[in-house]
């Protein structure tokens, strides 16, 4: 009987007057698993995996490469830490990197995480490079710039009578802004003079006692694009 009394006395209580208020709907915490990922509709959450290494703005390392091409034709070139470890700057030996081969260096970039296929090591993109001993005549620079895009025209220089480059011919780049380069090498095979042209390349600070020059600015042209 007092059950019954109960659940009528209740529901009378229920028919007069205003209902009452509801309570506000509580959302779950969200609880993120180590290994899952966790969404609301509010922000979702996604958990990024990456290996990309800390990021190293300058280091002292030894430039080497490989002897020979090993599988898929890698033939790296290396940043060889004082402490054993071997960081890739190239996957092929580029030329303006061979002629720091054996060298100890002072190099200023930053690692990355490459995309698609890649070897398992440290990757390093090289932004300047200076050799940590200037003695003469063991290379053809002292160091190398970070890569400048800039557009102008090659220009081919002959040496006039009476001077040491007499009889001789070079290109030179010849910018915009009328800034004068002397060309070292790198995508120099096809080069039409007067053409307007946009280059990729990195300045380079020659080593004078290596090889006769004639001074000034030299880049080292790395890609030739129409402007």
């Amino acid at each position: 009987m007092k059950r019954r009394l109960a659940g009528v006395g209740v529901v009378g209580l229920l028919g007069c007057g205003a209902p009452p208020a509801q309570p506000e709907a509580v959302q779950p915490e969200a609880v993120q698993v180590p290994g899952t990922r966790v969404q609301t509709k509010e922000a979702p959450v996604t958990k990024v995996e990456t290996k990309q290494a800390p990021v190293v703005e300058s280091i002292e390392a030894v430039i080497r490469v490989d002897e020979k091409p090993g599988g898929k034709k890698f033939q790296g070139v290396w940043l060889e830490l004082a402490n054993g470890e071997r960081w890739v700057v190239a996957y092929r030996p580029e030329e303006w990197l061979r002629g720091f081969e054996g060298r100890t260096v002072r190099v200023t970039g930053a690692t990355y995480q490459p995309f698609g296929q890649a070897i398992n090591a440290t990757h390093y993109r090289i932004a300047t490079l200076e050799v940590s001993s200037r003695q003469g005549g063991v290379g053809p620079w002292f160091g190398v710039g970070p890569e400048r895009t800039l557009t102008g025209k090659f220009v081919r220089r002959t040496g006039a009578p009476g001077t040491k480059a007499e009889g001789s011919t070079w290109w030179t780049f010849v910018a915009d802004d009328g800034a004068e380069f002397e060309v070292e090498g790198g995508a120099v095979e096809e080069l039409a003079e007067g053409v307007v042209v946009r280059v990729v390349g990195r300045e380079v600070e020659p080593d004078m006692s290596y090889r006769a020059r004639r001074g000034g600015a030299a880049l080292w042209v790395l890609k030739v694009d129409e402007p």
